[in-house]
């Protein structure tokens, strides 16, 4: 019974997957079978530790961080718009990223969010 109410949610992963992740990708996690069929599409490598354990935490600690501060940064800023979901990854990374740009780097990746964020996404373009 387990297994046939776990095959919607390994479609869904997979499907989800697909769109998002680019192939070969590494994808790391705990032990979740839902994700085997998205990690065969995709042709990633799957590096998998086991729920409460030490080792789990050392490794998986670090990416629930990273999780966390995103969610935070989202819900501080008031402008965020779901269709421009990657500017705001790519601004997250950009501002917790400890490699040195020069400024006239900065300016050019501020001036594309700005030019963006003036665009209408698709969606709002679409008739209804």
């Amino acid at each position: 019974m387990m297994e046939a109410m776990d095959e919607p949610r390994k479609e869904r992963n997979k499907s989800i997957c697909l769109k998002r992740i680019a192939k070969g990708t590494v994808l790391i996690g705990d032990i979740d079978n839902s994700m085997v069929e998205a990690a065969k599409a995709l042709g990633s490598e799957r590096i998998q530790y086991k729920s409460n354990t030490p080792e789990a935490y050392e490794n998986l600690e670090p990416i629930d961080g990273v999780c966390d501060r995103f969610k935070l940064f989202v819900r501080k800023h008031r402008g965020f718009d779901k269709h421009r979901l990657q500017d705001w990854c790519n601004l997250f990374v950009f501002l917790t990223t400890k490699a040195n740009l020069d400024l006239f780097e900065v300016t050019k990746r501020l001036m594309i969010m700005i030019i963006r964020t003036q665009r209408k996404p698709k969606d709002e373009d679409s008739p209804k």
